[in-house]
């Protein structure tokens, strides 16, 4: 299965966005390859770090090229899918009789296991020289939308 992306823009900054079911290993290294194919054509050479923001509440997931400590937002596009199993999670957990500590829990749970997903399909798609990363090294760091979740470097 594909990922169908539809574009936007908004201001300077090109929006992709899609809808899967579930991530699975090979749509999570197409977007990689997506995210690669674009940044080679980015007019802009300031960012040092790709960030990712996995949004629990919302089932979305936001790549975009950007500047590690940096924390508002300038990149010249960005890829914004949504999962709707990562959002039926949060909406069944919001659902349950749980505390908020167990809550807090299972959300960061989920999300840390969406993390290593694109981290690995990401090494994977490295390995198998799917795309061509740029000439040089940068962080990839990924956050719960507020906090950050891990950071890596390739």
């Amino acid at each position: 299965m594909k990922m169908k992306w539809e574009e936007t823009k908004n201001k300077n900054v090109s929006l992709y966005q899609a809808r899967v079911a579930d991530l699975e290993n090979s749509l999570a290294q197409e977007l990689w390859l997506k995210f690669f194919t674009l940044l080679e054509n980015c007019s802009s050479d300031l960012w040092n770090a790709i960030k990712v923001e996995i949004w629990a509440d919302s089932g979305r997931v936001i790549i975009f090229p950007g500047v590690a400590d940096k924390v508002d937002r300038d990149e010249d596009f960005c890829l914004e899918f949504y999962v709707e199993s990562l959002f039926d999670f949060f909406e069944c957990v919001s659902d349950s009789d749980i505390d908020d500590d167990e809550f807090d829990n299972q959300v960061k749970s989920r999300v840390s296991s969406v993390t290593e997903q694109l981290n690995n399909a990401l090494q994977d798609s490295q390995k198998s020289n799917l795309f061509t990363k740029p000439n040089r090294q940068f962080n990839v760091i990924y956050t719960d939308g507020e906090e950050v979740v891990f950071r890596t470097n390739i």
